[in-house]
């Protein structure tokens, strides 16, 4: 019988990229794949790209996008990149970003992440010290309407 269970995965695809997670993932490695978990025990520098509304971080959570707890889940990734000096997170239902073909065609406040990703190349390369933090300030799904160009909504 193939075991299917979260840590299962995780820990296989850990071992089949040969990554090294940080002792604060414990056993439980799974957990470090979503930032709130991981990003305290980074030192780096880094640029967060993630959706308000993860579908497969509210699906392992046993939520879905109507799930009255999904603004806990909203409270807790704005909390914990507080602290981080670049974000990129739109109010888009889905998982992956990047790898979709909608992804620069949304914003926040009029700013696509590929704008985001200049300006953190800029701060890379000395030229600016200004701080790329763009959260969506809405809680509830897709109100930003940008998210429509995101092509991966999966079934709600």
């Amino acid at each position: 019988m193939f075991d299917c269970s979260l840590n299962t995965l995780f820990s296989r695809g850990v071992e089949y990229w040969s990554s090294n997670l940080p002792e604060v993932c414990g056993t439980l490695r799974g957990k470090c794949f979503f930032v709130e978990n991981i990003f305290p025990a980074q030192k780096n520098v880094h640029f967060i790209i993630q959706n308000m509304f993860d579908s497969t971080q509210l699906s392992t959570m046993g939520l879905t996008a109507q799930s009255n707890n999904t603004a806990l889940v909203v409270a807790a990734l704005k909390s914990s990149l507080a602290s981080v000096d670049n974000v990129f997170v739109p109010d888009c239902y889905g998982h992956g970003f990047l790898d979709n073909r909608g992804f620069s065609r949304v914003t926040i406040r009029k700013t696509s992440v590929t704008s985001a990703l200049q300006g953190i190349l800029q701060q890379a390369q000395g030229v600016s010290d200004v701080r790329v933090y763009l959260q969506d300030s809405c809680e509830s799904l897709d109100c930003n309407p940008t998210c429509a160009n995101y092509s991966s909504h999966n079934s709600l």
